[in-house]
């Protein structure tokens, strides 16, 4: 039928139709000679034997599973439009913590599944799309062009991917277009976010941060004026000091009274935008869809900003016993970024009766710039802002094709090979700080008198701020990282019916992953004038630079067998060579075996509709292993090498007079080192009640 149900067949005046479909109770119709015949068909609460995808796309009968999966359809993904796919994620499957490294411009994400299974190695789930490994953060991907994403948990359910799987996996299928009328949607999403929460503030004490301990907390003289720290006296509302006095001979007077949600206020209210448009079309034997999406985002970090554009295009074709599949997107990412540590640092650092978002404009505010800025010891958080910035563009192409034969009706060859070249450049600038001659010379500080009624000077030290040159010198650096994957699995699938009641199911395949990573980075340092280029540069730049690469080959096998479509009995087992490790240890096997009982197919009594519906029992044992547990927590497999043979490093003070000198490593070699090894039992029950609507 086409989208709509519609049909058209040629058959005999006499003849009766059979009219099937999944989940649903089969209809005969007669046609008795009629032209047009209408047909409802009524859904069938038992039919249950829902297909999903598993490890390596191979698909199996979800009753048949022997661990925990949850599948989050495209509609549940994007029901509240999120901007990237952790978000979508969230809350919608047990056992699954995602988190955001940072609260800034496209935050990276971090995805574990039923908590840290490593002390130092990665815990993240691996993520699949569209059968190939995706090392990238998840984040890049439009949640637009998800068909679903399967989640398979625990050892278990990923044991046949090996290492990279000891965490779990994360299978995305994405859009390859749908059967009938072309479909064009286009969808414009507009969010706004603001701080949530602000650390807990007292608004008791004042400045002080132990030039004398107040011997009298009512006693305005121990009240510090260019002091960042908290241990003052109480506030009482009256007029203070706030800073030196400047070199016009000016003073900043404030009232000694704490400022709520003052600091709460220094943030902007974010906005991000998101449009995406999308194409889908196909027919019988084709499919096809092309999308693009654009996201422009505000942070509440003032002045950070983003955008994010994705494209992507997906397709299929059949001919015969032959088809094939492919996907190719392209995903460019700009970020301008704040040093957010320095500047969060800083405004809690701001004692609470300071009006710090009346100081913003440090260019024209005599009070707000580096000479007249209140404390000794901090910078101005706008002028951090301003003046520290970290600008980041990353590129990312991916490209996956299948191709797959079927010779025989019960036998399946398949090969996928997939590319992802991950590039990135930053830069970090750092702007002039300018102090005046009062600044760099002036030792006076004016005092509260112990009533708050009067001044008091005292001659102090110079302010440690501008201690230093008069101008500080600019700094930047750049760098530019790559990252290139290449995966490639081929599959031989045989499904048969071995007699009446039994059915078997065995895939034997082999993978390939090849992980490259270039880094190569140039600190000039300061600069002679606030040109930000390594060109400008006043000395020897601080260069640094590694290649780092990995490779690994995997050998395995999966069978499923069946018993009257209600006892399922699996296993998978597969050996790894891993290049991280010496020859003598690369060799890793792993293993699961793993059955379920669906209780309600055996002892159909149990079933009511009004109660329970489906109840199934499920038994798990597997071995996985990590063997990146030197990456620092990193997924790609370049990251996680091992020192399996002594190596030597540059000596310090070389290369010298064109001579270099090379020491011996400090870290010990350790060609015998293993793999973690995970072991996994997992027991489980599975049902549905009242009619399908809690499971």
């Amino acid at each position: 039928t086409d989208e709509n149900g519609r049909f058209r067949i040629s058959v005999p005046g006499n003849a009766v139709l059979t009219i099937t479909s999944v989940g649903y109770f089969p209809v005969e119709v007669e046609v008795k000679n009629q032209s047009s015949i209408n047909i409802s068909l009524t859904q069938n609460p038992k039919a249950l034997n829902e297909v999903v995808v598993t490890a390596l796309g191979i698909e199996r009968q979800k009753k048949a599973l022997g661990y925990t999966t949850t599948e989050v359809k495209a509609k549940d993904l994007v029901l509240a439009k999120p901007i990237n796919v952790a978000n979508g994620l969230t809350g919608k499957v047990a056992g699954l913590e995602i988190s955001t490294v940072n609260n800034g411009i496209f935050a990276p994400t971090r995805i574990t599944l039923r908590g840290n299974r490593s002390l130092t190695g990665n815990n993240q789930a691996l993520i699949i799309v569209d059968g190939a490994i995706y090392y990238n953060d998840i984040s890049n991907l439009n949640p637009d062009d998800i068909e679903s994403i399967n989640v398979l948990k625990g050892s278990s359910a990923a044991a046949i991917y090996g290492s990279d799987a000891s965490n779990g996996v994360l299978v995305i299928t994405t859009k390859k277009g749908t059967y009938g009328k072309p479909v064009i949607n286009f969808s414009s999403t507009v969010q706004l976010e603001t701080v949530s929460y602000m650390p807990a503030m007292q608004y008791q004490f004042g400045s002080n941060g132990g030039e004398s301990f107040p011997q009298d907390f009512n006693d305005l003289r121990y009240y510090i004026p260019d002091e960042n720290q908290e241990f003052g006296p109480q506030y009482n509302g009256k007029l203070v000091p706030l800073g030196r006095p400047i070199g016009d001979g000016s003073l900043l007077m404030v009232p000694y009274s704490p400022i709520k949600n003052e600091k709460r206020k220094f943030f902007d209210n974010a906005i991000t935008t998101q449009n995406s448009i999308s194409f889908s079309a196909g027919d019988e034997k084709s499919r096809f869809f092309l999308s693009a999406q654009d996201v422009h985002s505000n942070g509440v970090m003032p002045k950070d900003f983003g955008n994010r554009d994705v494209f992507r295009a997906g397709g299929s074709r059949t001919f015969g016993i032959f088809s094939a599949n492919f996907s190719l997107s392209y995903m460019n990412k700009y970020t301008n970024t704040t040093n957010t540590g320095s500047v969060y640092n800083n405004l809690l650092n701001v004692p609470q009766h300071v009006p710090i978002t009346s100081l913003k404009d440090w260019q024209h505010n005599k009070y707000a710039d580096p000479s007249g800025y209140f404390s000794d010891w901090s910078d101005n958080p706008y002028f951090i802002i301003d003046n520290q910035r970290n600008r980041t563009t990353l590129n990312d192409l991916a490209g996956n094709v299948q191709l797959n034969l079927k010779p025989l009706s019960w036998l399946n060859l398949s090969y996928r090979a997939s590319v992802n070249n991950s590039s990135s450049r930053y830069e970090y600038s750092q702007g002039i700080a300018h102090y005046n001659s009062h600044a760099q010379t002036s030792d006076t500080v004016i005092y509260s008198n112990s009533a708050g009624t009067g001044l008091d000077t005292a001659l102090e030290y110079i302010k440690p701020q501008a201690s230093g040159p008069a101008t500080t010198q600019a700094n930047y650096n750049t760098s530019t990282y790559s990252n290139f994957l290449f995966t490639s699995d081929f599959l031989v699938t045989a499904t048969k019916d071995v007699s009446k009641d039994f059915n078997l199911s065995v895939t034997l395949g082999a993978s390939y992953i090849n992980n490259q990573i270039n880094y190569l980075a140039v600190n000039a340092g300061p600069l002679f004038l606030p040109v930000y280029n390594i060109n400008s540069l006043t000395g020897i730049p601080g260069l640094g630079q590694y290649n780092k690469q990995a490779k690994k080959m995997g050998y395995f096998g999966d069978a499923t067998i069946g018993y009257k479509n209600f006892a399922f009995l699996h296993g998978s087992y597969r050996m790894d060579i891993d290049s991280r490790l010496s020859k003598d240890n690369r060799y890793i096997p792993y293993y699961d075996i793993d059955g379920s009982l669906v209780l309600s197919d055996i002892l159909p009594s149990i079933i009511s509709d009004r109660l329970l519906n489906y109840l199934k029992i499920r038994v798990a044992h597997s071995l996985t292993g990590n063997a990146s547990a030197l990456g620092g927590g990193s997924s790609n497999i370049a990251d996680g090498a091992y020192t399996t043979d002594p190596t030597f490093q540059t000596a310090p003070g070389f290369p010298f007079n064109g001579l270099g000198g090379f020491l011996l490593s400090t870290n010990i070699a350790n060609p015998n080192i293993k793999p973690e090894r995970i072991r996994e039992n997992e027991i489980g029950i599975e049902m549905t009640l009242f009619q399908n609507r809690i499971s």
